[in-house]
C-alpha cells in the first residue's frame, strides 16, 4: 500500500493531466511555492519517487493505478474509500484517511467487500428465512434524518455509484447489532434489509460475480 500526501497527490496529478480527481478534494498549501516544491522534493526522495533526480518507476507505478481509478467508467464511493471497478475482477482503490492522506491499493473486488462485513457484527450473522422480501416504503429525507437522529445506529455506510459522471446508485445503510435499512436517495424509499440481504446488495454494486455469493451463504 502506498500513501500520498495531498501535495504529494497534487503534483502527481498535475503530472498526469490535472483534471480533478473524482471523489477526492485537493487543496493546495498556502506556503510559497518555493516551500512547497522543497518539500515536495524532499519527500518523493524519501519514498523513492525521485531517484537520481529521476522519477523512478515506483513512481510510474503508483501514478498508472492513479490513471486507472480516473480513466475507470464505473466508480463507487463507499463511506472514505474510493473504488474504480476495471475491467477484470479487481478494483483500484483510493482510501482517504483521517490525516487527510490518500492511500493506493489494487485488490480483488471481494476484498473490498470483506472489508465491510468482516468488520461489522451484524453484517457476519445469519438471516432469518423469510417467504416474503422486505418491503420498500416512501420515506423523504426529511424522515431519513429524523430516524438517525432518534436511534443509536452503530454503522452508517454511504455507497454512491457512477458511471462515467452521471450518479446512477446513491444509498446509506444504517443498522446496529439487530436490525439495518437501506434509504435510497435517488427514489426516496426506505427497506429493512438482512444481512444476507445486504451482502447481496454490495455483491452488486461492487458487480462481483454471482459465484461469490456462496462466500457468505
Amino acid at each position: 500500500m502506498i500513501v500520498l500526501s495531498a501535495e504529494e497527490l497534487l503534483a502527481m496529478n498535475g503530472l498526469i493531466d490535472g483534471v480533478e480527481i473524482a471523489g477526492i478534494k485537493l487543496t493546495a498549501s498556502e506556503e510559497a511555492e518555493e516551500v512547497r516544491v522543497a518539500k515536495l522534493k524532499k519527500s518523493f526522495t524519501e519514498k523513492e519517487f525521485l531517484v537520481d533526480e529521476k522519477l523512478s518507476n515506483k513512481f510510474m507505478v503508483t501514478a498508472k493505478l492513479l490513471e486507472y481509478y480516473k480513466s475507470s467508467e464505473r466508480k463507487v464511493f463507499i463511506n472514505n474509500l474510493r473504488i474504480g471497478l476495471t475491467e477484470d475482477d479487481y478494483a483500484v482503490v483510493l482510501d482517504i484517511l483521517p490525516s487527510h492522506e490518500v492511500s493506493f491499493s489494487r485488490v480483488p473486488r471481494i476484498t473490498v467487500m470483506k472489508k465491510y462485513v468482516e468488520a461489522a457484527e451484524f453484517l457476519r450473522q445469519g438471516q432469518k428465512v423469510s417467504f416474503f422480501d422486505y418491503e420498500k416504503e416512501n420515506f423523504s429525507e426529511e424522515e431519513f434524518e429524523l430516524e438517525l437522529d432518534s436511534e443509536e445506529w452503530k454503522d452508517l455506510i454511504v455507497v454512491q455509484k457512477y458511471r462515467r459522471k452521471a450518479l446512477t446508485d446513491f444509498r446509506t445503510y444504517y443498522f446496529n447489532d439487530k436490525e439495518a435499512y437501506c434509504y435510497d436517495y435517488k427514489d426516496k424509499t426506505r427497506q429493512q434489509r438482512g444481512a444476507k440481504d445486504f451482502r447481496e446488495d454490495l455483491l452488486g454494486i461492487l458487480e462481483i460475480e454471482v459465484g461469490e455469493k456462496a462466500i457468505w451463504q
